[in-house]
């Protein structure tokens, strides 16, 4: 059984000083991944900047499992999907981790300035071939 519970994770209890000792067992692996409320906006608003369209749950979760996007989704900028979730991926580990050995704020803004910046320097190569 997990120590889990969906109750405590709001905005504000997600991403607590005490998260990473309360929730040591995380109910599920979408929530670790996506649907964590702050984890969750930082998706949302990468996913309509670069796609668009504002995802649904499904269209995160079938993304980071298939590398798929709904058909009608392609990428507003010159880059592959690939590199546009592996931006978000890293941006996002790196701030989890930080917060969690460190003890950095969480904060989705820095994270989102971080994926434009990983993007940008993919589209830029790109323009290079």
């Amino acid at each position: 059984m997990s120590v889990y519970s969906p109750q405590l994770c709001s905005d504000h209890h997600c991403h607590s000083k005490l998260s990473h000792l309360l929730f040591r067992g995380v109910h599920s692996l979408s929530h670790f991944l996506y649907q964590c409320p702050q984890k969750w906006t930082v998706w949302e608003n990468a996913w309509i900047k670069y796609f668009g369209l504002s995802p649904l749950t499904f269209d995160i979760h079938r993304t980071l499992f298939s590398l798929k996007v709904p058909g009608h989704s392609l990428p507003v900028f010159h880059v592959q999907l690939c590199q546009i979730i592996s931006s978000s991926i890293l941006a996002l580990w790196g701030t989890h981790w930080s917060f969690i050995f460190n003890n950095r704020p969480f904060q989705t803004s820095s994270i989102n300035s971080k994926i434009d910046t990983l993007v940008s320097h993919f589209s830029s190569e790109l323009d290079l071939t």
